[in-house]
């Protein structure tokens, strides 16, 4: 960052050069609300993982393929009462759960 450390602690009495407030993702990341995809089926998302555990086969959600274990990890964290958005093709697909709490998870191109 081009900051050299001991003079920033010098200056500002602090150890940390991460400091401050900051804006909250849904404000940097912008996303469309109107396609709503239904909530993915967890059953057969987690049959869809073990049985690829070994492969590397993409889990389809409309057009798009994803990685089945990232889906999931959205899912595990923010909660299964979480909307999906279709954002296009080779867009995120965002998770919003009922605390405005954000995740995304990111198409794979396949070729």
């Amino acid at each position: 960052m081009g900051i050299d450390y001991k003079e920033y602690i010098e200056k500002y009495r602090k150890t940390s050069l991460i400091n401050g407030n900051y804006p909250s993702m849904d404000m940097i990341l912008k996303y469309d609300t109107s396609n709503e995809l239904p909530m993915i089926d967890l059953d057969d998302l987690e049959s869809f993982i073990k049985l690829h555990k070994k492969d590397e086969e993409l889990y389809q959600i409309g057009t798009q393929k994803f990685q089945a274990q990232y889906v999931k990890n959205v899912i595990d964290v923010l909660g299964t009462n979480v909307k999906i958005y279709y954002q296009g093709e080779y867009k995120p697909l965002f998770f919003v759960n009922d605390k405005d709490e954000l995740g995304l998870v990111l198409p794979c191109r396949t070729y």
